[in-house]
């Protein structure tokens, strides 16, 4: 069977999960196991799991993860193209038409033409100052519940960030829409919102046989309030970001129906995203000359090695690391012997679980990963992370209910952690009980916010940045999640009608 395949490519806080949502309800398969809504996404962000976790790791080969704004696209060695083509393999035995949505795949998408034989590209672009604002805003929320949240942190102290990185994203897809135009559909996020024709523009093109009136699911709040744009002027990248959105609007022009036109860019004082010099790359570029998988016999040389190390508490990342390694190289048997070795060595790590769980989902062993999840939470019952590996395998399994009575028990035992309301309230939302997940998230704002050890970690966070003008930006909207946070907790407690704070809309 020849399948076709749809990717929507598009940058972070751009419109790609409404998107997919469209497709999806208009009968295109996304993935078996799509990741758990949050408060940002309470439809939910379609992403497949399993794609994801591999442009991560692709990411990781280099030295990076989602916050990539190089210069360069990330190199893809050998062993990983082929965990791509096995991807795409088991979704073409089993479907003639799917898709997926990843923000990431817009880093990789020669690659993706390469596996999928050129597939549909489904461009979605937004404004850069408000997908930067947005994409603050989300960084905020994860300021609030689990300082000091670093990773997030980092919108921050490093200001042109989120400027860079809309531009290395769009970039590609630019490029790619170029060069591949006939295959391609570039729609801005505001058309796809005031209705433009996307099922039936994709079927009448590349006769996808998508069921064209299907509900949208696009809710009349979907953009919500993003919040104030952040402060400063660009500068450096003004030029190449204007001629870069110029660019996408001009490809879009060609796709839009004519009573939709593409929004201009704010041009208030203030609209645009501060802008610095990219910061310096880091030694992790060395990685970038890597291209392929190992010989066998040094393979499993270094396995056997791996396990000698491993024996010392010292060697336990190196195990880890090289278990992970020598998975996405195919070398399952080596792999699950170091980590298996791992475990036994140090029963109350929960690393080597998650490594081996992960690559057993991979190799399609549902049921041993969801016994072996079982056996880590069995072994160290205090250990947070251990506890959530069973809840992520159940999810990944998709056994629903399983996971949320066991992320009952764990809330239980650990009531005072936000990962794990949320990640709850992510399960209720995927099962069709909003009301319920409210109540996680008020819970979640009850238990914690009043706490000093949480004020403290808060705080600290908001001080590390240096530049008081950031300083104050991640103030004002970490302070804005966390009275949110509160409201719903008291509304809850008093009326007994949780009031999510993702009601407010924030995108």
């Amino acid at each position: 069977m020849t399948s076709r395949h749809v990717i929507v490519a598009g940058f972070h806080r751009s419109g790609t999960s409404m998107t997919a949502q469209v497709l999806g309800r208009a009968g295109l398969p996304l993935g078996d196991t799509l990741l758990l809504p949050n408060a940002f996404n309470q439809d939910g962000f379609f992403e497949d799991a399993d794609i994801v976790e591999a442009h991560d790791d692709l990411l990781a080969d280099a030295g990076h993860d989602w916050q990539y704004a190089e210069d360069d696209l990330p190199p893809v060695p050998g062993h990983r193209l082929a965990n791509l083509r096995r991807i795409a393999a088991e979704r073409d035995h089993r479907h003639a038409v799917w898709g997926f949505k990843d923000p990431r795949v817009c880093l990789f998408l020669e690659v993706w033409r390469e596996v999928l034989d050129d597939p549909v590209v489904l461009v979605v672009y937004r404004d850069p100052s408000t997908a930067a604002a947005s994409l603050r805003n989300r960084a905020a929320r994860e300021v609030v519940m689990m300082p000091p949240a670093p990773e997030a942190v980092r919108f921050w102290s490093d200001p042109a960030l989120a400027s860079r990185m809309w531009l290395r994203h769009n970039r590609a897809l630019v490029d790619y829409a170029v060069a591949h135009p006939e295959r391609s559909v570039v729609v801005d996020q505001d058309a796809i919102l005031a209705g433009f024709p996307l099922v039936q523009t994709l079927n009448e093109r590349f006769r996808l046989g998508l069921d064209a009136s299907a509900s949208t699911g696009i809710r009349a709040d979907v953009q919500g309030r993003f919040g104030a744009v952040p402060p400063g002027s660009p500068r450096e990248l003004e030029a190449e970001i204007e001629d870069t959105w110029a660019t996408l609007n001009r490809l879009a022009s060609h796709t839009t129906f004519p009573t939709v036109a593409p929004v201009p860019r704010p041009s208030e004082p203030g609209a645009s995203v501060p802008l610095v010099q990219p910061a310096p790359r880091g030694a992790a570029r060395r990685y970038s000359d890597v291209s392929g998988a190992a010989e066998p016999d040094a393979v499993v040389a270094i396995a056997e090695e791996a396990r000698a190390q491993a024996t010392r508490p010292e060697g336990l990342q190196f195990a880890v690391e090289l278990g992970r390694c020598l998975a996405a190289r195919g070398a399952h048997r080596e792999a699950e012997e170091t980590l298996l070795a791992a475990m036994d060595l140090h029963p109350g790590a929960p690393a080597p679980a998650i490594v081996l769980v992960t690559s057993m989902f991979r190799q399609g062993r549902f049921g041993e990963a969801v016994e072996l999840a079982s056996e880590a939470a069995r072994r160290a019952p205090e250990s947070f992370p251990a506890q959530m590996i069973l809840v992520h395998a159940l999810h990944r399994y998709g056994q629903l209910a399983a996971a949320l009575e066991v992320g009952d028990v764990v809330r239980g035992r650990f009531p005072d952690n936000l990962a794990i309301h949320e990640i709850l309230a992510g399960l209720l939302l995927q099962l069709g009980r909003p009301e319920e997940a409210d109540v996680s998230t008020s819970r979640a704002a009850a238990s914690v916010v009043d706490q000093d050890g949480y004020a403290r970690r808060l705080v600290s966070a908001v001080e590390s940045v240096p530049d008081p003008v950031q300083r104050a930006d991640l103030e004002e909207r970490t302070g804005r999640h966390l009275e949110l946070m509160r409201t719903a907790a008291v509304h809850a407690t008093l009326s007994g009608e949780p009031r999510s704070p993702a009601e407010t809309g924030t995108t």
